[in-house]
């Protein structure tokens, strides 16, 4: 019985810490506060839309990776910021 109450604590342990490492790299990888001046705050908000994909025409080339990794990290946990 002790190994099995061992076992879980263990569990939940490595449980705990694979989503605190989940949640820093999704804050890691937030838009920059200098994209936020750059482009307006609707533009920002449809970007972290799931299915909305017209805010990439009015996004400059050298900018969308950085936004698309933002997005693709918010997604991950379903994170908004």
């Amino acid at each position: 019985m002790n190994t099995i109450v061992l076992l879980m604590k263990m569990l939940l342990i490595s449980y705990t810490c694979l989503m605190v490492l989940l949640v820093l790299w999704v804050l890691n990888g937030r838009i920059p506060r200098a994209y936020y001046s750059k482009y307006s705050r609707k533009l920002i908000h449809r970007s972290s839309l799931p299915f909305a994909e017209a805010w990439r025409s009015d996004v400059e080339a050298s900018d969308l990776p950085i936004c698309l990794r933002a997005r693709m990290r918010t997604h991950v946990l379903g994170l908004r910021g």
